[in-house]
């Protein structure tokens, strides 16, 4: 594999992990929030929906649906990102960047995610 190949490959893994970071932590927020009564009983419905949406059902829980979900999105963006970045030379600065936001996204999605359940436990306990 010529070296913008690989570097072609890298960007777009890594533009695959930025839209996983950004779905994890929305869909993970919104699985909270998101709720509808249905028959007099309060329904979490992106949870029922990360559950539901697979193959198998409602039988596996809904971070096993979230999780699958962020694997097709993941390998989707990266996929489509290769297309668009295959022939085109990649720089180092432009990697190192992308890299670098990656890694911001991880820990800022991280520190929304804590400070989002710790406000969640404070109001329910």
């Amino acid at each position: 594999m010529e070296n913008s190949t690989k570097d072609s490959l890298l960007i777009s893994l890594v533009w695959g992990g930025v839209v996983a970071v950004i779905f994890i932590t929305i869909i993970t927020i919104l699985g909270e929030l998101v709720k509808a009564t249905v028959d007099g009983e309060s329904v979490k419905v992106v949870k029922d929906f990360m559950k539901e949406s697979l193959l198998w059902g409602k039988y596996e829980h809904h971070w096993v649906g979230k999780g699958i979900w962020a694997v097709i999105l993941f390998a989707g963006t990266t996929g489509i990102s290769y297309l668009f970045t295959r022939k085109k030379e990649v720089s180092n600065d432009w990697l190192a960047e992308a890299i670098r936001l990656l890694s911001w996204l991880v820990i800022i999605g991280s520190v929304i995610l804590l400070g989002f359940f710790l406000y969640e436990y404070n109001i329910h306990h």
